[in-house]
C-alpha cells in the first residue's frame, strides 16, 4: 500500500515530515474518509500534529454517519471507497452540510469525476500521490477562505440565530407581506407565500402553515427571488441584486448556499426535493411562483 507522496513507511514519512520543520495553526475538525489504513493513519497523524481534531471513516456509510452524529469542518473525502463512490457521498450531503469544505484526494483522477466534484461544490480536487504539505496547505488556505467570507456574511447581516418556530403562536393566515416593505402575498404552485419583509417572516400556506422567522441574508434574499421570479440567478446575481456587490464566483457560492440550504429548510416540504427553490443545474437557482 502506498501512501501519499512517499515511498517509506507511514512512520518514516510522519518523522521525516515533523522534522522538516514544517508548522501549520489548526483549528477545526477534520474527517478522513479513506479505506486504506496507512492513507488513514499519515493523514490523522499529520493534522493531528498541526493541531486539528481528527475522525476518521473507512468507508462512505460510516462517513456519512459521522456526519450526522457531530459537526465537521473540512471531510478529506478518497473517490474509491468499498461500499460507494465518494460522488455517492458527496450527493447524499449536498443539501444537508453547505459549510463543510470537502477536498477530494484519489488515486484514479479522472475529467468526469472533477466535473461531478466540482458540480457538488467540493473546495479542492488533490491527485494522489499528494504531499502531506501540499494537503495541509490547502486545508489551512480553504478554512482561511471561510473565515473571511463568514466576517464579510456577519457585515452583510447574513449570518443568524433565528430557527424554525421562533414564530410560534402567530396565525399563519396573518397578514404577510412582499417586496419593498408592502404587505401582500404570491402564489407558489398551489400554495400562497405570506412574506413580510419588515419583519422578517414568510410562511408557505397550504405546504407549511408555521409562521417561520427570517434572517436578514434569508429575507435579502427571498425579496431578490420574489423580484426575479421565473428568472434563472447565478450565485452571484443573487449577491449582486441583494447587496450590490460583484463577487467573484466561490465568494458569491459560499455566501449564498448556506442561506438558499436555510430558506429551503424553512419553506420546502421536502427541502432534499426542492420545488420553491429549484436549482439548475451548472446556472443557478430559480424561485417557482407558480
Amino acid at each position: 500500500m502506498y501512501v501519499p507522496g512517499c515511498l517509506v513507511s507511514p512512520s518514516e514519512a510522519l518523522a521525516a515530515w515533523v522534522g522538516n520543520g514544517m508548522t501549520f495553526s489548526g483549528a477545526g475538525r477534520i474527517l478522513i474518509v479513506d479505506d486504506d489504513d496507512d492513507t488513514r493513519w499519515l493523514l490523522t497523524h499529520a493534522c493531528q500534529t498541526a493541531n486539528y481534531r481528527v475522525a476518521e471513516a473507512p468507508s462512505g456509510q460510516e462517513a456519512l454517519r459521522q456526519l450526522k452524529a457531530e459537526p465537521f469542518d473540512v471531510m478529506l473525502l478518497d473517490l474509491r471507497l468499498p461500499d460507494m463512490y465518494g460522488i455517492e457521498v458527496l450527493n447524499e450531503i449536498a443539501f444537508g452540510y453547505p459549510d463543510l469544505i470537502t477536498i477530494i484526494l484519489t488515486a484514479n483522477p479522472s475529467q468526469d469525476s472533477a466535473i461531478a466534484a466540482i458540480r457538488t461544490g467540493v473546495a479542492d480536487y488533490l491527485s494522489k500521490p499528494a504531499k502531506i504539505k501540499e494537503i495541509l496547505e490547502t486545508i489551512a488556505g480553504k478554512l482561511a477562505q471561510r473565515a473571511l467570507r463568514h466576517r464579510r456574511m456577519i457585515e452583510l447581516g447574513v449570518l443568524g440565530t433565528e430557527t424554525i418556530g421562533d414564530g410560534q403562536g402567530k396565525s399563519a393566515g396573518d397578514p404577510a407581506g412582499s417586496p419593498g416593505g408592502e404587505p401582500g402575498e404570491r402564489d407558489v404552485g398551489r400554495a400562497r407565500l405570506l412574506f413580510d419583509p419588515v419583519a422578517r417572516e414568510a410562511t408557505v400556506v397550504g405546504r407549511k402553515t408555521q409562521r417561520v422567522t427570517l434572517t436578514k441574508g434569508e429575507t435579502a434574499v427571498l425579496e431578490v427571488f420574489l423580484r426575479k421570479a421565473g428568472a434563472v440567478l447565478s450565485y452571484q446575481d443573487l449577491a449582486f441584486e441583494a447587496w450590490g456587490d460583484r463577487l467573484e464566483p466561490e465568494h458569491a457560492a459560499g455566501i449564498i448556499r448556506p442561506l438558499i440550504f436555510r430558506l429551503r429548510q424553512k419553506l420546502e416540504t421536502d427541502p432534499s426535493m426542492p420545488a420553491i427553490i429549484r436549482t439548475v443545474r451548472g446556472a443557478g437557482y430559480i424561485f417557482d411562483a407558480g
